[in-house]
């Protein structure tokens, strides 16, 4: 059971730990706060979209 906690502890860790290398980050964070700007304007196109688009 403790390896299983210890396995669980480590991976929110990790998670943490990525978040905030990524916002600490600025060409990262501008990034993100772009494509959330655009997401919330209703900017987006459809994920078939985009399948196509990676497929092409």
């Amino acid at each position: 059971m403790s390896k299983i906690i210890e396995e669980l502890v480590d991976e929110y860790i990790l998670a943490h730990k990525e978040t905030i290398e990524i916002i600490t980050n600025k060409k990262y964070y501008n990034s993100l706060a772009k494509a959330i700007n655009e997401a919330e304007k209703g900017d987006t196109i459809s994920h078939d979209k985009v399948k196509k688009l990676l497929n092409a």
